[in-house]
């Protein structure tokens, strides 16, 4: 799993993931941050907005890499 608790103590208690920056998801999925940006624009990427602020949840970047993964056929 990608997460990783901003303290271990609010990450158990609270039972929430730390959301993630453009930076940060941009990092993980190994792409430019501007790319994010057109697929949130897009409808291609589930996210978080808070106020105007856009935010990845760990899960979502896991669900899009399992949803994005192809079968090599033959």
């Amino acid at each position: 799993m990608l997460r990783q608790p901003i303290s271990e103590g609010i990450d158990q208690i609270a039972g929430v993931q730390r959301l993630l920056t453009y930076q940060e998801a941009a990092d993980i999925l190994g792409m430019k941050p501007q790319t994010l940006r057109q697929w949130v624009s897009a409808g291609k990427l589930s996210h978080v907005k808070i106020g105007s602020a856009v935010r990845f949840r760990p899960d979502q970047l896991e669900e899009f890499i399992m949803g994005s993964t192809r079968k090599r056929h033959g």
